[in-house]
């Protein structure tokens, strides 16, 4: 028995291209995984709108861990992916 799960990754960087991103992977995957350190602004703004049909994993990578923000301090990116907790995501990274 495989106990292998797919991710799906939503990158955006904005709302409808993240939007777009889970309406292909949701055949596919188990997760879909939100990138927040690749999302714009404005598609930060509206996470709670985003669609939902998997389970879902936020992470706010660092730069130095392959992120794409290296404009924010470690506070910073502590309180966005704080922010992220108010979807209720599964997982947290």
């Amino acid at each position: 028995m495989s106990l292998s799960r797919l991710i799906g990754v939503v990158s955006g960087p904005t709302f409808a291209a993240a939007r777009d991103q889970i309406v292909k992977a949701e055949p596919y995957a188990d997760f879909l995984e939100f990138r927040l350190d690749l999302f714009d602004s404005k598609a930060l703004s509206k996470l709670k709108e985003l669609p939902r049909p998997k389970p879902i994993i936020c992470s706010f990578r660092r730069k130095s861990h392959g992120g794409g923000r290296e404009d924010l301090s470690e506070e910073e990116r502590l309180a966005l992916l704080e922010k992220s907790l108010t979807l209720e995501p599964e997982y947290c990274d």
